[in-house]
């Protein structure tokens, strides 16, 4: 495709109308554009398909020669954080967006075996080839593991794009435990692994594909009463 692509926030009426902020002039245009869904992104060899923040296929617009993305849909190809402030309308991606921890949601979860930590002295471990103690700012921690999945949930207070957590498996368990961050509505998994005891393993802005809630949850060996921690879990 010979033609100039821009992105822009978009939302698009019935009659094909969409505003679109022209900062220049201070002004908002109504202007008349086409949604076309007939054309094709494609990006390393790959057609791209796009969603909004609630999951609903969205589509390239055409506008006097030039072609629109909808910015949520570039910033998850970047692997960038997007989010909108509708008291300055604007649109923040990538560093303009901070950190949010998960125990800090609104939400206080569900889930019997699981619960928010943020008491340090229960999160220093011996951690690296040194075994030095490191301390963590909080966790979910899912108690009573063991081959039946133990689980917690919460629901996000915005639309976020990426996690990044710290699994651990602590020594004092005598088996394997697999851990899983899946959506909590439509249970698509988001981040697994198995660890040994004593292991630990960094996940860095793992893609959310805008989940509105998150379910932590652990399995482990039957007869097992293992303990398992989502270290530092922050969403942006």
């Amino acid at each position: 495709m010979n033609k100039k692509m821009k992105t822009c926030a978009f939302a698009v009426a019935a009659a094909l109308t969409f505003s679109c902020g022209v900062f220049a002039d201070d002004i908002v245009k109504n202007i008349t554009a086409e949604l076309r869904g007939d054309v094709k992104v494609v990006v390393d060899g790959k057609v791209q398909s796009f969603q909004d923040a609630n999951g609903k296929t969205v589509y390239p617009v055409m506008y006097e020669g030039t072609t629109y993305l909808p910015v949520r849909a570039i910033s998850n190809l970047m692997r960038k954080a997007v989010n909108w402030d509708d008291a300055t309308q604007t649109v923040q991606l990538g560093a303009l967006d901070a950190y949010t921890d998960v125990v800090d949601m609104t939400d206080k979860g569900t889930g019997y075996a699981g619960s928010k930590v943020i008491d340090a002295n229960e999160l220093t471990f011996k951690h690296g080839d040194t075994q030095e103690n490191k301390t963590y700012r909080n966790a979910i921690r899912l108690v009573e593991v063991n081959s039946a999945r133990k689980d917690f949930a919460l629901k996000l207070d915005n639309n976020y794009s990426m996690i990044s957590v710290t699994l651990h498996n602590p020594k004092t368990n005598s088996s394997q435990v697999v851990f899983e961050i899946s959506d909590a509505d439509t249970g698509i998994v988001l981040v697994t692994k198995n660890l040994e005891p004593g292991q630990f393993f960094d996940y860095k802005d793992a893609n959310l594909n805008n989940a509105k809630g998150l379910t932590f949850s652990a399995t482990g060996k039957a007869g097992e009463n293992a303990t398992a921690y989502f270290l530092d879990p922050r969403i942006r």
